[in-house]
């Protein structure tokens, strides 16, 4: 049996750029990359950038990196959601998992900054990234959601 653990250059490289990954691939949510793609399969990089209100330089960046993590493809000068894409990051599609990766970038991304000095100190240093007088994460979400 293989060990699917095994380290090599391709995964440290992923793990390495994990956070630039992670970022490329909200910001396609965030800006409705997807959505439009799946509305308007094949649109160009002018169009994509007309559809998220972006200008042309930053567009081009962003699907430079959505397209090298191999989340759209492209071909000749259109651009077209990966299947998975397709079907986990679209709204309204039943697998939808926007949601979850809201939570990692509002939720867990903050606090991860701080996640060495919470190592060396044995304590959640990342929790003082919320607001609240709650002792844990859950209650200071909590103090979140009670106020207007």
């Amino acid at each position: 049996m293989a060990d699917t653990r095994k380290l090599d250059m391709d995964r440290l490289l992923l793990i390495a750029g994990g956070h630039s990954a992670f970022q490329l691939l909200w910001a396609g949510v965030e800006l409705g990359t997807f959505d439009h793609l799946s509305r308007e399969p094949g649109l160009t990089l002018p169009q994509v950038a007309d559809r998220m209100t972006l200008q042309l330089y930053p567009c081009r960046v962003l699907m430079i990196g959505l397209t090298a993590l191999g989340l759209v493809r492209k071909q000749g000068d259109q651009y077209f959601n990966a299947e998975l894409t397709e079907q986990m990051l679209v709204k309204g599609k039943p697998g939808y998992a926007a949601p979850i990766l809201g939570w990692q970038a509002e939720i867990v991304y903050p606090g991860m900054g701080e996640f060495v000095a919470s190592l060396k100190q044995s304590t959640n240093v990342g929790l003082t990234r919320f607001p609240g007088n709650g002792q844990t994460l859950d209650e200071r979400l909590a103090d979140l959601r009670q106020k207007p």
